[in-house]
């Protein structure tokens, strides 16, 4: 499955600026960078920021990751779409990278739950069934 397809299994598209769950100023598919109350987009720049963001997000894992080379596509895509959710420098903060780096895959599928919570650190029930579905995504074969 293509990270877009995936992703927007759990990320509707607006056009006009909403508040997502974390109370941050979103458009297009949860981007929060520069938006303001005035922003509007077309379908079009959405679909444009999305890809860029995992085309970036791809080449940071496969930068900072030394087995990012190694991870089948629906691993990578597992890991694009809880990255571009959760943030590369929260997830730093964990476990999660030094179990990735030791190819240790049933503690890497185990910690996607770590990141269930939203920045006011509730649960989040859409985050969590984002999470279980990358888990299964990350331990299907190709």
């Amino acid at each position: 499955m293509l990270p877009q397809d995936f992703i927007k299994q759990f990320v509707t598209c607006s056009l006009v600026p909403y508040w997502n769950e974390n109370k941050e100023l979103a458009i297009g598919y949860n981007n929060i960078l520069n938006v303001t109350s005035a922003t509007v987009w077309l379908k079009e720049q959405a679909e444009a920021d999305l890809d860029q963001r995992i085309r970036q997000t791809t080449m940071l894992l496969r930068a900072k990751l030394s087995v990012g080379h190694m991870l089948t596509f629906n691993q990578t895509t597992a890991l694009v779409s809880l990255f571009l959710d959760i943030g590369y420098e929260n997830i730093r903060k964990t476990k999660f990278i030094a179990y990735l780096e030791a190819k240790n895959w049933v503690m890497v599928t185990s910690s996607f739950m770590l990141f269930n919570k939203n920045r006011l650190n509730t649960v989040s029930v859409k985050k969590t069934a984002r999470r279980k579905a990358e888990q299964v995504l990350f331990n299907t074969k190709d």
